[in-house]
C-alpha cells in the first residue's frame, strides 16, 4: 500500500467526506487485483483534487 504524504492526505479527506465506516469497509474488501486502483484513486482523486485548500469542505460534502 502507498504511504506518500499525498496518499495520507487523500485518505484523511476520504474519511472526512465518506465516513470512517465506509472507508474501513472499502479497505477491508480490497483485493490484490484492485489494490493498485484504490491507491491511485486515494492519491489522485482524494489527495490531489479533494484535498485542495481552495476546495472548501462545504463543497466536498464534509461536515
Amino acid at each position: 500500500m502507498t504511504t506518500s504524504k499525498r496518499h495520507e492526505e487523500g485518505l484523511a479527506t476520504r474519511r472526512a467526506v465518506l465516513g470512517e465506516a465506509h472507508v474501513a469497509r472499502a479497505q477491508a474488501q480490497t483485493s490484490a487485483f484492485d489494490a493498485p486502483f484504490q491507491d491511485l484513486i486515494t492519491e489522485a482523486a482524494w489527495g490531489h483534487v479533494w484535498s485542495r485548500i481552495s476546495f472548501r469542505p462545504m463543497y466536498r460534502g464534509a461536515k
